[in-house]
């Protein structure tokens, strides 16, 4: 594995996400985990804050997303970083789920010790607890299902490096699956400033081999970005 230099920066906002996000685990991963299971054993293709990612990716469409679903159900499908609960993990009927964050082991050790299991765990599926930076060979033109990044690159160091390494993982014809935080009203140790061009950024999308199929912003003092893309160079 190639060497990752971290800044302090990188440093601080990996101590905060830890602590913020196993407060939110211990408060809400039961919860989580029981609204799962029972998703599972109706086997409903449903899950916890699906309100939510059908508005940001699919238009509020749940025939959108069966659409979808129908595409890619048996392909490799990736996610990078989730956070202590993420998109693949309420997919779980997807046959081939990849995710890469670089507190997963973190999280995992929670969820044991909250609940006496994780939902990152299993044969099913492949972890890399590392940063999104990190070039990983194994994966290149792997994915030919969809790369998920929500709520992740403005907690990168370097978030070009990122959105450079999933193009490089992307076959043509897969999707991409983007919401963002572009700038923050007030700064914490958590979060980096991307661009307050929104242009510039939907640009770089592009560059990479994207076609945007749909896309979505907020602004309210801070600016968001989120888009449905297909890889098509």
């Amino acid at each position: 594995m190639v060497e990752f230099e971290y800044n302090d920066s990188f440093k601080k906002a990996q101590i905060y996400e830890i602590r913020s996000n196993n407060k939110w685990q211990e408060n809400n991963s039961k919860i989580l985990l029981e609204e799962l299971n029972k998703f599972k054993k109706n086997k409903e293709i449903s899950w916890p804050s699906e309100k939510e990612w059908l508005e940001e990716f699919f238009n509020s469409s749940k025939e959108e997303f069966l659409k979808f679903n129908n595409e890619v159900k048996s392909k490799n499908n990736l996610e990078i970083g989730p956070g202590p609960f993420g998109f693949l993990q309420c997919l779980y009927w997807l046959k081939n789920r990849i995710t890469i964050d670089p507190l997963l082991n973190e999280y995992r050790d929670k969820q044991i010790e909250i609940l006496g299991e994780s939902w990152y765990t299993g044969e099913e599926q492949k972890f890399y607890s590392q940063p999104a930076e990190i070039y990983i060979s194994e994966l290149v033109n792997s994915i030919d299902g969809f790369i998920v990044c929500r709520n992740c690159l403005d907690h990168c160091q370097d978030w070009e490096k990122v959105l450079n390494n999933i193009s490089k993982y992307a076959k043509i014809g897969s999707y991409f699956l983007l919401w963002t935080d572009l700038t923050h009203k007030n700064s914490d140790d958590g979060h980096f400033h991307i661009t307050d061009d929104i242009d510039y950024f939907r640009n770089i999308i592009k560059d990479l081999g994207y076609e945007i199929i749909r896309e979505k912003s907020l602004e309210s003092g801070e600016l968001n970005f989120g888009c449905f893309a297909k890889k098509i160079i």
